[in-house]
């Protein structure tokens, strides 16, 4: 664990442009930290940034700041949303209506250019993004970074896409969400169809029929899938709770990433899980027929089936130098 925390953190020294003057602050990586939290390792990590994003992480910002403008706007006939955002928040709610209510909250800085953004239609598609009022210099004390929160009321059935980074998404009832995400906190109650890229963040999801998604230095929490789910997970940390008894498939596919999942004990599906440098616990709860059961120094496989019925159901499960625990 210590080694790949080490390594995750010269990948990202690599990735920053650096100057001259800059100087990148790592003191606060604890490589040491092996029984610390994932979500408090994701935030460890995220220090690596400080030096650039100052007054910003990954639990979101300025929580006592009250806005300093508020302008609404209301939309007819969309369909598809796009958001593009950065050092803000996004929250999302469904209503009943058929218009999308937006609320535009400004937090502006004396002295410092006002924050702006841009709001487009075109046909049905509906466009907002945060201009970059520091013209990409953040090097800026705590606080003194202008930026802007969305909230959104919109009718069932929209197809909501989010880019976000440093910032919180909060949203309600979803049909469709594409959500591109780094150094966030995110918190989605149920989505209907939902395909998610994100390097760095914690995301908590209630209730998904369908969930794709490729995670980085996340921690994930997921309490139910309908459905499906398909996701790839790399130093990263995923819990889920919960899946319906008529599960299509899990596919999980990880790396350096511990997995804790849970599924109901009437389940019956096939299982095929695989490790290399890890292990593969499975609980007594579980009624589990093996057709293949392999060990060696390196590598663990277990293929079968758990439950006593007919298999309904696919679980496919890799990892490499992490666990899997079916609990």
């Amino acid at each position: 664990m210590k080694k790949y925390l080490f390594f995750a953190g010269l990948f990202l020294l690599a990735l920053l442009p650096m100057k001259a003057q800059d100087t990148v602050i790592i003191r606060n990586v604890n490589l040491d930290s092996i029984g610390k939290s994932w979500e408090n390792r994701a935030k460890d990590l995220a220090q690596i940034d400080t030096k650039r994003h100052r007054g910003v992480n990954i639990e979101g910002h300025r929580p006592d700041a009250t806005s300093t403008r508020v302008e609404k706007k209301t939309f007819s006939g969309i369909s598809d949303i796009t958001v593009t955002n950065q050092f803000g928040n996004v929250t999302v709610k469904e209503s009943s209506g058929k218009q999308v209510e937006l609320e535009i909250r400004y937090f502006d800085v004396d002295g410092k250019p006002q924050a702006a953004c841009t709001v487009s239609t075109s046909g049905s598609q509906l466009s907002i993004s945060t201009n970059d009022a520091n013209n990409g210099d953040h090097n800026n004390n705590q606080g003194s970074i202008p930026n802007i929160d969305y909230v959104l009321a919109v009718p069932k059935n929209i197809s909501l896409t989010v880019n976000l980074k440093f910032g919180n998404l909060t949203t309600g009832n979803m049909q469709k969400l594409t959500a591109n995400t780094s150094f966030s906190t995110v918190k989605i109650d149920y989505v209907e169809q939902a395909n998610i890229t994100d390097k760095f963040s914690n995301y908590t999801i209630g209730d998904a029929k369908y969930l794709t998604g490729d995670f980085k230095y996340s921690t994930i929490l997921i309490q139910n899938v309908q459905s499906k789910l398909t996701i790839g997970i790399d130093y990263s940390h995923i819990e889920l709770r919960n899946t319906s008894s008529k599960i299509d498939k899990v596919s999980i596919k990880g790396s350096y990433s511990d997995m804790k999942l849970s599924f109901p004990t009437d389940l019956s599906a096939t299982l095929d899980a695989h490790v290399r440098f890890g292990n593969i616990e499975i609980d007594k709860k579980y009624t589990v027929k093996y057709s293949n059961e392999s060990s060696s120094n390196f590598a663990k496989t277990k293929n079968g089936q758990i439950g006593s019925g007919k298999p309904t159901a696919t679980i496919n499960l890799s990892n490499l130098y992490a666990n899997i625990d079916i609990e």
